[in-house]
């Protein structure tokens, strides 16, 4: 039988540190040392402080989750290792969880649902990419499926759209081939299906330039040839043509040019 012989406050608030025999014995939150009486004289068997040990350790742990949830919604996973990385044994934090989820203050489905409206209102990302982050959280599969249901279609559609003339933008200087191949390919990597893109494409089709089109391969052609001019005639052509051919140039269009620039006048 062991007898408290001081209770001391902590300079962090809330916290008492309890001696036995005048000897640190642990410490404890406010409301473990209400719960289990701890004041001077109180009699404690060793079964009685493991008790009180781990009551403290849910307190803690109590503790962080509700000032982390605090800040925003989170998941359970979030939660599980924001617990993990405060030192709470495992049996603890999976009493915690279950606590949280009976109070409702870990809901992963409700987290998911508000991820994906947050995402799809304030960005441009497909569907797939928002899948992505959910798995990161760790949001099981049939949850996400469900919480996906918070981006319509017509909403894919208005993003895939805005997506769209901001990439038409960034590679106006592609041929239009290669800028559309570009554009399908970063559509998708930025989490659209194929029936999405077909459609944004299909309505919204890009105005074709010839003129612009024949300046810019002049252009690039010359930049190139002159950058191979170290090499012998044959080599050059073809290394040149080999990279107007990467840019989705037509292969009369760059015949034409390279006719041009390895003619003796240029």
């Amino acid at each position: 039988m062991s007898i408290v012989s001081k209770v001391e406050q902590q300079k962090r608030a809330g916290r008492f540190n309890i001696y036995i025999a005048d000897e640190f014995a642990f410490a404890v939150a406010e409301t473990v040392l209400i719960r289990f009486n701890l004041f001077k004289g109180r009699e404690l068997t060793p079964s009685l402080i493991t008790e009180i040990k781990q009551a403290d350790q849910e307190a803690k742990a109590l503790q962080t989750a509700y000032v982390y949830l605090s800040q925003q919604l989170r998941s359970r996973y979030e939660v599980q290792q924001k617990l993990q990385q405060a030192e709470i044994n495992t049996a603890t934090i999976e009493l915690i969880l279950a606590r949280l989820s009976a109070e409702h203050l870990i809901d992963d489905l409700a987290y998911a649902q508000s991820l994906v409206r947050t995402v799809a209102n304030t960005s441009v990302k497909g569907p797939q990419v928002i899948k992505q982050l959910l798995y990161q959280k760790r949001i099981a599969t049939d949850i996400s499926e469900r919480a996906l249901n918070e981006y319509p279609v017509e909403l894919q559609i208005e993003n895939a759209t805005k997506l769209y003339f901001q990439l038409a933008k960034r590679y106006q200087k592609l041929a239009n081939f290669a800028k559309q191949q570009k554009i399908y390919q970063t559509l998708m990597q930025k989490g659209y299906s194929s029936a999405i893109i077909e459609q944004v494409v299909a309505d919204n089709e890009l105005p074709t330039d010839s003129t612009a089109e024949k300046q810019n391969l002049a252009h690039l052609a010359e930049k190139i040839w002159q950058r191979n001019r170290n090499l012998e005639p044959a080599k050059r052509t073809l290394k040149t043509k080999q990279a107007l051919y990467n840019k989705g140039f037509q292969g009369d269009d760059i015949n034409e040019i390279i006719a041009t620039l390895a003619s003796p006048e240029f």
